[in-house]
């Protein structure tokens, strides 16, 4: 009996391991059978990831097998849908974003964009300036020759404007003839040379070959502070640009905040309610000089308005540009002349 046992005991081993072969078989057969019918799941789990993150992939492979067929077909009608979804959602954004933030005439920033960088700006403990530039060739030439003309002149200055442009300098246009330049951790040399290479370029705007026509244009720079508000900064602008006028030699004028004897920060609507309130209250004053000839003989006199208010004096030079802006020059005329 010994010898039967150990033939059964062979034979039951032999048996076990053939069993174990043929399971280790068959589920290696099995799981590449099941891994070639699930493949399509697997590329639909992976593609639906990826669009869950909004990165979209080519259309699926169409499978051989008929149950995931038409899941396939399906999975992909939806990808494409959504793809073109997006993209057209991200055209209507870019739409909105240039309509909200983009000047339509000179491809420029508009308004509302250099407030937000401003307010951005201003927040975080500002260096550099800014540069305001205003060209009388094309409010004139809206005035006189109507838009068309107009847009083009505007499409002229900023194709030259655009060249300043860099990733820190943001350029926009405030208005019809005014356009501003931001020039974050610029020194006061480099915006100079920046305001000169601006009102160049105004220059071009005129027909003058000879080159000796005034030019109409004034630019004014301000330096920040990190004690500026949005209005402050632009009213000094103003103030800068009015200052400019005046200049002889070139209309470019640089204001400095922390200097003792700066122009108050106020804006049109501010110097037009002081006009008015000068008119009512009989504020404004009058200095006289002679004009001579060379024989020292008195042409006629020459008569200056300012506004004393207070402690404070005001001349005509740093009110009259914001109040003609406002149509509010003729009334101060007639004042003056009764």
């Amino acid at each position: 009996p010994i010898s039967a046992y150990i033939q059964l005991w062979k034979a039951t081993i032999q048996l076990a391991l053939g069993f174990i072969t043929s399971l280790l078989l068959t589920a290696i057969v099995l799981s590449l059978v099941l891994n070639k019918v699930l493949r399509p799941l697997k590329q639909i789990q992976k593609s639906a990831q990826e669009i869950a993150h909004n990165h979209f992939t080519d259309p699926l492979p169409i499978p051989h097998t008929r149950e995931l067929f038409d899941l396939v077909i399906a999975f992909n009608s939806m990808n494409t849908q959504l793809q073109q979804h997006f993209k057209q959602q991200a055209q209507e954004a870019d739409t909105l974003r240039i309509r909200a933030y983009q000047d339509p005439v000179s491809g420029l920033a508009n308004r509302s964009y250099l407030m937000t960088n401003l307010k951005s700006w201003l927040s975080h403990k500002p260096t550099g300036g800014i540069i305001l530039l205003k060209s009388d060739t094309i409010e004139d030439s809206y005035q006189q020759s109507g838009y068309e003309k107009g847009d083009k002149l505007v499409q002229k200055l900023t194709d030259h404007l655009k060249e300043l442009s860099t990733d820190n300098v943001t350029i926009a246009r405030l208005n019809q003839s005014e356009f501003m330049l931001i020039a974050p951790n610029a020194s006061e040399d480099d915006l100079m040379d920046t305001a000169r290479s601006m009102l160049y370029m105004t220059s071009e705007l005129n027909s003058d070959p000879l080159g000796i026509a005034p030019l109409q244009a004034a630019v004014g720079i301000v330096m920040c502070s990190d004690t500026l508000t949005i209005t402050a900064l632009l009213a000094h602008a103003d103030n800068a640009v009015n200052k400019a006028r005046h200049e002889i030699k070139e209309p470019i004028a640089l204001l400095e905040i922390n200097e003792k004897k700066t122009i108050p920060a106020m804006g049109k609507q501010q110097w037009k309610a002081l006009v008015n309130e000068a008119i009512a209250n009989n504020l404004i004053n009058f200095t006289f000089q002679k004009a001579i000839n060379a024989h020292n003989d008195v042409i006629h006199k020459e008569m200056f308005a300012y506004i004393k208010k207070g402690q404070q004096q005001f001349n005509a030079g740093q009110f009259l540009s914001a109040i003609e802006k406002l149509n509010e020059g003729a009334r101060f005329d007639c004042y003056i002349i009764d």
